[in-house]
């Protein structure tokens, strides 16, 4: 069973914007990672986890939290919702 790890929490968080103001928490929800990259096996690790989902794009796969991931990230109610494109 995997374990989440601090650097798979910081992942998560950046994905989420967690690392600028607290205000704009939530104001982006995508990780974009090249195929076979370390972030990918992170990212993959999320996935099986239940807390990103996975689309790709040309060269690049694209992750995006779930509200299950925006939780443990620490996002408020609003902040989840507005991660997950529900309100503006």
């Amino acid at each position: 069973m995997d374990e989440l790890l601090k650097q798979d929490l910081d992942s998560l968080k950046h994905m989420l914007g967690m690392n600028y103001s607290k205000k704009n928490w939530g104001y982006r929800n995508y990780y974009a990672c090249t195929i076979d990259s370390i972030d990918e096996v992170v990212m993959q690790k999320l996935v099986r986890m239940g807390y990103v989902r996975k689309s790709r794009q040309s060269e690049l796969y694209y992750y995006h939290a779930t509200e299950q991931g925006c939780i443990i990230a620490g996002l408020s109610k609003r902040q989840t919702k507005k991660a997950l494109g529900l309100v503006k």
